[in-house]
């Protein structure tokens, strides 16, 4: 991706209105020039003053990317990278070629999770240049109404309406209606957030696994859901990469401790800093969690130990642990939250 990177520092100099056509020119004759870099390049060279030389460039080569996902260093993906084939297109007056790319990366950001924010940032500026400064109805018109009630009617310039559900019971379903009335196509999204209620996590993974055990301070495996007051052991999470997608980059591994338990730091405990993991880029130590950032190579696995102490008695939740690629929603995997007792 080196030559990529390097037309879009070209890019980014044309754009700002100080373009270095002899370092375009040099990159433009270096042989095996990715697809992206040229598309890229001839996006310069457009901004630069030079259509001729764009058309020149990109004539007769392919608009498709080979399947990729970094998760680190660009950030790019096939997807990414379309969606700049595209604002190159647009820039040149080319729309008949680009509208078929345009209906493809539309399609794909239809589905929930789909990309990253680089991927996802890059195809919503492509798109909203490619379709440009349309004529479109000034207002919003719909009808919509919740499972159970009368239609509400709502008409407002503003490009974005949003309204509040309330679902006040765990596992509740509900259905929401809406009707147009207006000339414009419109787009209704249901956001739901907030913190899974105790009890109700579940396990799952997805290109990423891992695996959560505890143990005395010999290595033996223990029972956590009852726990004598001062006892010390040890969690100990192991990530693994199955290799389906490559190397990984920036995966976070954070865990919570219930508050009955206290995280002894290893840059203030010599015991704890001989409790051993594997190399992590780095590491934030709180009061009752754990942040770990890390690079794992496909089919590799990596340790982390924490090493903590049943401090104060009483019942505790223990939520789930969670690793995941900061840049890519479809690498993840987590555990199931469960209670925890400290006794006497």
């Amino acid at each position: 991706g080196s030559d990529l990177m390097q037309a879009y520092r070209l890019y980014t100099l044309a754009l700002s209105g100080a373009p270095e056509l002899g370092a375009m020119n040099r990159l433009r004759q270096l042989p095996n020039l990715s697809i992206a870099a040229q598309w890229r390049l001839a996006a310069a060279y457009y901004l630069a003053g030079q259509p001729e030389a764009a058309s020149s460039i990109t004539d007769g080569i392919s608009t498709t990317i080979a399947p990729y996902n970094q998760t680190g260093y660009t950030y790019g993906s096939n997807y990414r990278d379309m969606a700049m084939i595209i604002e190159t297109l647009t820039l040149l007056n080319r729309q008949n070629e680009a509208a078929p790319l345009v209906k493809k990366l539309s399609k794909e950001m239809a589905k929930p999770f789909s990309f990253s924010t680089q991927t996802t940032a890059y195809a919503l500026m492509a798109i909203s240049k490619f379709y440009g400064d349309k004529d479109i109805d000034d207002k919003l018109k719909f009808k919509w109404k919740e499972e159970g009630s009368t239609y509400n009617t709502v008409s407002t310039e503003a490009f974005v309406w949003q309204h509040d559900l309330s679902f006040d019971v765990i596992g509740e379903k509900r259905s929401v209606n809406i009707e147009n009335q207006s000339n414009n196509v419109i787009f209704g999204q249901t956001t739901v957030r907030g913190i899974p209620a105790a009890g109700y996590e579940s396990a799952s993974e997805k290109n990423l696994s891992m695996r959560v055990a505890y143990k005395d301070l010999n290595g033996n495996n223990i029972n956590v859901e009852n726990l004598k007051q001062g006892t010390s052991f040890i969690a100990e999470v192991t990530v693994i990469n199955p290799g389906f997608r490559g190397n990984y980059s920036q995966i976070a591994l954070t865990q919570i401790f219930p508050s009955g338990w206290e995280i002894s730091n290893v840059r203030l405990d010599d015991a704890a800093a001989a409790v051993q993991s594997d190399y992590a880029e780095y590491q934030n130590i709180r009061d009752d969690r754990v942040y770990t950032y890390f690079n794992l190579h496909a089919n590799e696995s990596k340790t982390f130990r924490v090493m903590l102490i049943a401090t104060y008695s009483g019942r505790y939740y223990l939520p789930a642990f969670q690793a995941e690629a900061m840049y890519d929603p479809e690498i993840y995997a987590h555990n199931a939250g469960r209670w925890v007792i400290v006794s006497y």
